[in-house]
């Protein structure tokens, strides 16, 4: 692009401007409805498109991904572990306070056997960058996850099954983009070094450690069989398959975390460890992420058998992963309960005369 000059010489972005301004509507409040329901109206054909493109593809997308039906598992033969974490906090005018829980329990088929476990850390510090405070909450919750689940791997579970990926982004908690305090450094190590450890053993002692991804918004299909871009994974898996149905093992992203490599680099033997994507069909709405280490994989069938006859209709889950989760979900009221409990524990380290001292622990605006 050429800028123009002005008057004084100086250069200006208004041929840019006017040729790549998005366009939008300027109308009347009164108005404000109709010019919504014309956007939905655009969205909607735009939907409508994808959908047809993806049903063009099924035949194809279905030889190559080598689709298969899940066999029938007796349920009640099935022994397994479940894990999940549940992570929220507060932003306060001092920064984001933030509160995590795991929980993890055995199950023979759908029933829970004994007391969950759960595991919890004391309120971490006080972030006064949000970004940070929240990538590390998380980072904090795969690391009580994965040490729960190695709990369980001693309880001698023929599946264990984690809520979320078996690898790390590494985008997105790179340190290149921005800077990251130590603190997030270190964390980060510890959640890779807990999941290499948890893969270890589980491999070790035979146990079939997997991840469900329940929100797909990977590209692994589209980017593999080189589809439109408007095809995401959640729309072609959903279109494509019938209920029960699963994809051969697919190759995991770059960007994620190589983990045979950080194995070997932080002592672990890392042979069986790399997890691939199976594409399951929960139920007739919902398609998940299955990320299986290589190890597992001669037992594929098994393993999407037991996960699909033990799946909840109504979620397409597997029953005892939708237990735990309910068990680690941070309720509003847990958010409130923890808050007020802060609230109450600086104002007795501060004394109930400091009312302007406290106010760096009022809640944002938009907060409840």
């Amino acid at each position: 692009m050429v800028a123009t000059r002005s008057a004084k010489g100086q250069s200006t972005l208004e041929p840019f401007l006017e040729r790549g301004s998005r366009a939008y509507d300027v109308v009347s409040y009164s108005e404000l409805q109709g010019s919504l329901r014309r956007s939905l109206i655009r969205s909607a054909t735009d939907i409508a498109e994808v959908a047809r493109l993806a049903e063009s593809m099924i035949g194809d997308v279905r030889n190559l991904l080598k689709v298969k039906k899940a066999p029938a598992i007796d349920i009640n033969s099935v022994r397994s572990g479940a894990v999940d974490a549940g992570v929220s906090g507060k932003n306060l005018l001092v920064g984001f306070c933030p509160v995590i829980v795991a929980v993890g329990s055995v199950f023979k088929g759908v029933e829970m056997k004994d007391s969950p476990l759960a595991a919890t850390t004391k309120l971490a510090r006080i972030f006064r960058d949000e970004e940070e405070g929240r990538k590390l909450a998380n980072l904090i919750g795969f690391y009580l996850q994965f040490e729960l689940a190695r709990r369980l791997v001693e309880e001698g579970v023929d599946i264990l099954i984690i809520d979320g990926p078996l690898a790390l982004s590494k985008v997105h908690y790179s340190t290149i983009s921005r800077d990251f305090s130590q603190s997030f450094i270190t964390t980060y190590q510890e959640a890779l070094n807990s999941l290499l450890a948890l893969l270890s053993e589980s491999r070790d002692a035979g146990v079939l450690t997997v991840g469900i991804v329940k929100r797909v918004r990977s590209s692994i299909i589209q980017r593999l069989l080189s589809l439109d871009g408007k095809l995401n994974d959640s729309v072609i898996a959903s279109i494509s398959l019938s209920v029960k149905e699963y994809t051969k093992p697919l190759p995991l992203p770059r960007d994620w975390s190589d983990i045979p490599g950080e194995a070997q680099w932080r002592g672990f033997w890392g042979q069986g460890l790399k997890p691939r994507a199976v594409f399951v069909k929960g139920n007739v709405k919902r398609v998940y992420r299955l990320e299986i280490p290589e190890y597992a994989l001669p037992k594929l069938d098994y393993v999407v058998g037991a996960l699909t006859s033990l799946a909840d209709p109504k979620s397409g889950f597997p029953i005892p992963l939708s237990h735990v989760d309910r068990l680690a979900r941070i309720t509003e009221q847990t958010s409130n309960s923890a808050y007020l409990r802060l609230f109450k524990e600086v104002m007795l380290r501060l004394g109930p005369s400091a009312a302007q001292l406290l106010n760096i622990v009022t809640l944002q605006h938009g907060e409840v």
